[in-house]
């Protein structure tokens, strides 16, 4: 006897050859694919509904919210998410430094990762190990490190190039993630202290993942302006390395996305492992402080605050951010939107254009720019609306392009964190046909598990881990918006994680059967 059958669903592998058959489920795993007679403790009638193994999300920033018991986590399983890979953009919750007066990227991390009650972290990895293996997860977990963390717990927040003794100890810490079963590295090139590393540095921590078979994941140190010499360093450390590489959030203004992706694929042709993901949005998100000129963020928060309260230093930073083929000249203030502040006295704002913003406070965007990020001891969440739909849909059609939330986990997140999976199945899919069902699915599922080597995940087959999503093509949609974005989707029936139900008629179970997953 099985202990859940799936009866009569459409199965969508992502190969090529959907079929319609039964799924019988036994503990955590899928023991038979075809017409099943015997009977079970439990069964589900998929007539007429898609049967897909569970969608991988290869860009999450859940790191703390998987540590404590919040909402957020709920945004993840919602639209399908079995497996998160977590660590992302060079922030990872683990390792960093014990000394609490030398965690210096806490204003980078608290943003993007979440300053969540209930999500306790510990200083070291072996720690976070410990603690992710024996927590309750509802998705299961694939940990990445952050660069930024091991760069800082060996040098802090320093603007210049770590010296040979200070390169052995980030190796040694580095290798030490890998042999407790790290998948790999991700580095945050605008962030610091990633903004202040030179690329040969990346390429000797690579050596380290070479060794491991690990994955090097990156926020490449530019867009816009600045993309083509950020995308040819990536490409040039899997070169010189041999690893396999990954381009996070990929996006290029419409004119440049062919030579771009042309890129992409000749270094593939070349031998070089690349791939990127991409979430399914005209606008990014991440904190404020990617305006500010790098020089303003070394030494850490502290230094950063005195700076915008020396007026000959604000004087000079608004010299380089509106230099041309600076960020923010490319994009205008009117294209950026305060999504999330801290302070109940900037609430206002939140949802507004950072022009509309200056318009209200009678002084010029940049000066509003210092002077929020100044009251708010912090750098807040910023919406970007720096892309193109039509950029969007390119980069959106090619095999070698995962999926990946990006979602930034608080109060006010970029709609990507709960609509991302089920916008495209409704709006890129159904509507308007840039993807079939089926070549959606690969790239949500089978693609990304080939691409990590992930075993037994990442398609419905007998022996496989029952990882499955059960969803309505003709309902599935995102309901997030900028204004409204912590909304469920609709049209994602059952959620199944290592054989257990934890979305069931499009409602939580209270299960968490999902596990942190080691490569070794």
């Amino acid at each position: 006897m099985h202990d859940l059958l799936i009866k009569n669903g459409t199965i969508i592998n992502g190969t090529g050859s959907p079929c319609t058959a039964d799924i019988g489920i036994e503990g955590e795993k899928i023991t038979a694919v075809g017409k099943i007679k015997q009977s079970a403790k439990k069964c589900i009638d998929a007539s007429g509904m898609c049967v897909a193994p569970g969608f991988i999300d290869f860009h999450s920033h859940n790191d703390r919210v998987i540590l404590g018991k919040n909402i957020f986590r709920t945004a993840k399983i919602t639209q399908g998410i079995t497996t998160e890979v977590v660590g992302n953009c060079g922030f990872s919750s683990a390792p960093s430094p014990e000394n609490e007066k030398d965690r210096l990227l806490e204003r980078d991390r608290n943003t993007i990762l979440g300053q969540l009650k209930g999500a306790e972290e510990p200083f070291l990895w072996n720690d976070y190990v410990n603690v992710l293996s024996k927590m309750p997860l509802a998705a299961n977990v694939v940990p990445l490190a952050g660069h930024g963390n091991i760069r800082m717990a060996v040098m802090g927040i320093e603007d210049r190039p770590a010296s040979t003794h200070e390169l052995a100890g980030m190796k040694r810490i580095l290798t030490g993630i890998m042999e407790s079963g790290g998948w790999g590295m991700s580095t945050g090139l605008v962030y610091p202290p990633g903004v202040f590393t030179p690329e040969e540095e990346l390429v000797e921590l690579s050596s380290v993942l070479k060794r491991f078979d690990g994955i090097y994941a990156s926020h490449v140190r530019g867009e816009g302006p600045t993309l083509f010499p950020a995308v040819k360093e990536v490409l040039s450390i899997g070169r010189k390395s041999g690893i396999s590489v990954q381009v996070s959030h990929l996006k290029a203004p419409p004119d440049k996305v062919d030579e771009m992706l042309e890129m992409l694929y000749k270094a593939r042709d070349n031998g070089i492992n690349v791939n990127y993901d991409q979430y399914p949005y005209a606008a990014s998100s991440t904190t404020a402080g990617i305006i500010l000129p790098r020089w303003m963020h070394e030494g850490g928060e502290a230094k950063l605050l005195s700076r915008l309260s020396d007026i000959s230093e604000r004087r000079k930073a608004r010299r380089d951010i509106t230099a041309k083929g600076s960020f923010y000249s490319f994009l205008g203030p009117d294209k950026i939107l305060v999504n999330q502040v801290k302070t109940l006295k900037n609430r206002r704002y939140e949802g507004r254009t950072l022009l509309e913003v200056a318009e209200d406070r009678g002084v010029d965007p940049l000066e509003t720019l210092f002077d929020i990020i100044a009251e708010e001891k912090s750098c807040p969440l910023m919406v970007f609306f720096s892309m193109s739909e039509e950029s969007v849909k390119r980069i959106m059609k090619e095999k070698i392009g995962f999926v990946g939330t990006d979602g930034l986990p608080g109060r006010r997140p970029h709609p990507r964190l709960w609509g991302t999976f089920p916008r495209i199945l409704g709006r890129y899919v159904r509507e308007g046909k840039i993807l079939s069902l089926d070549e959606a699915v690969y790239k949500f599922s089978k693609a990304p598990a080939e691409k990590l080597k992930l075993k037994g995940r990442g398609e419905i087959k007998k022996g496989n881990f029952a990882d499955i999503v059960i969803f309505d093509a003709g309902k599935v949609t995102d309901r997030a918006t900028y204004q409204n974005p912590n909304r469920r989707p609709e049209g994602i029936d059952y959620v199944i994680v290592n054989g257990m139900p934890v979305v069931e008629k499009g409602m939580l179970t209270g299960l968490l059967p999902g596990r942190l997953l080691l490569k070794f």
